[in-house]
């Protein structure tokens, strides 16, 4: 309705493709990596992989296998690394010490900062081990809503919004404005294949609030 009013009633013409907004983040983006190589933490889902075929000359992509992922998974998110073509790296820590701490809580949130902390806390040391200073995620924009960082109560911790444990690093979130529709297409300009462009969303510790 919206673009039959603008196009075909007003008479405005179409000056402004989704393309454009692409490259506007990597444009912004990668002047704020000032040239240096970031790490990205990498699920193999759609926004994870848009913000890392964005970037993918700056970005070293890492996923911390900490129990939470399906059965398969894994397999499933290196084949979409190899699609999106970074490279690509799987951390496995210990899983035993970071399984018990799950042990005295029934609280969601609370699980969620522990998975936090191991998340964050094995990003860091792979970071720091090579380098890196500059953390680059596929945060979108319920999460900032969700967490709530635009000053509503919080509904949810995320723990790529937690801030807690990075130490000196940067991060950069290139996406954080959008909603999973746009983030979609973007994939689709990008020419990701629709495993990943439709991709259902990773539960992230879903598994373990389970």
């Amino acid at each position: 309705i919206l673009e039959n009013f603008v196009i075909d009633i007003a008479g405005c013409s179409r000056d402004w493709q989704p393309a454009d907004m692409i490259e506007e983040i990597r444009g912004q983006a990668l002047e704020e990596l000032a040239g240096k190589t970031a790490i990205a933490n990498y699920s193999g889902g759609v926004d994870s992989s848009v913000v890392c075929a964005i970037l993918r000359d700056q970005i070293v992509g890492v996923t911390i296998d900490l129990g939470q992922l399906r059965f398969g998974e894994i397999d499933e998110i290196e084949q979409n690394a190899k699609y999106v073509g970074i490279h690509h790296h799987v951390i496995t820590p210990p899983i035993e010490p970071f399984i018990a701490q799950f042990s005295n809580t029934i609280d969601a949130e609370v699980k969620r900062h522990i998975f936090a902390g191991g998340y964050i806390e094995n990003t860091v040391q792979f970071g720091k081990s090579r380098g890196m200073k500059v953390a680059v995620d596929g945060s979108t924009r319920p999460d900032v809503i969700e967490s709530g960082r635009t000053g509503a109560d919080l509904i949810k911790s995320h723990h790529n919004m937690i801030e807690d444990g990075w130490e000196d690093f940067i991060r950069l979130r290139p996406i954080q404005h959008l909603f999973k529709p746009e983030v979609r297409e973007f994939a689709r300009i990008l020419g990701l294949p629709p495993c990943i462009s439709e991709r259902e969303p990773s539960p992230g510790p879903g598994e373990y609030l389970r």
